[in-house]
């Protein structure tokens, strides 16, 4: 198996894998037309720092996707950055995608200098607390409640 990870920038022809699995993740349910989800994806121009977008390429195939964004919870718009959007295919799933996600957008974090970031989720905390994220709180989020964590990078 060989795992690359890549950005929009270099690879704008992977915007629509990875739109679709955030659309189907949550775009859908929230009548998010797919088409601003790609937009959404295709501004995420960074090359250091937020916005920035990445893809894992499982053997040369898109298998996942996560963001970096300034802001991802209206409720706590005093935290920045976010790990945001952490999106696995499911013909992907059980292989480590998502932890090998997590860890690039950390590395990308300390290469720009940032201390700390944030993520909320639903139902994942256990998976982010055995990474070394540690929760801070929880927030209304549109109909449910997430959790909110912290990674100190510092």
């Amino acid at each position: 198996m060989s795992i690359e990870i890549v950005t929009i920038v270099d690879r704008p022809d992977l915007i629509p894998a990875a739109a679709r699995w955030q659309w189907e993740q949550w775009g859908r349910k929230n009548n998010v037309p797919i088409e601003q989800v790609e937009a959404f994806m295709a501004s995420h121009t960074a090359t250091s720092g937020p916005p920035q977008c990445f893809v894992l390429l499982d053997d040369g195939v898109p298998a996942a996707v996560a963001t970096l964004e300034h802001h991802d919870l209206d409720a706590r718009p005093d935290l920045t950055p976010w790990l945001a959007n952490l999106v696995v295919d499911p013909a992907f799933r059980g292989r480590g995608h998502a932890i090998r996600l997590v860890q690039h957008t950390e590395a990308a974090c300390r290469a720009a200098g940032l201390p700390r970031f944030y993520l909320n989720t639903e139902s994942a905390a256990p998976l982010y607390a055995r990474l070394g994220w540690v929760e801070i709180g929880t927030a209304p989020h549109y109909d449910h409640t997430v959790t909110i964590m912290v990674r100190e990078l510092g």
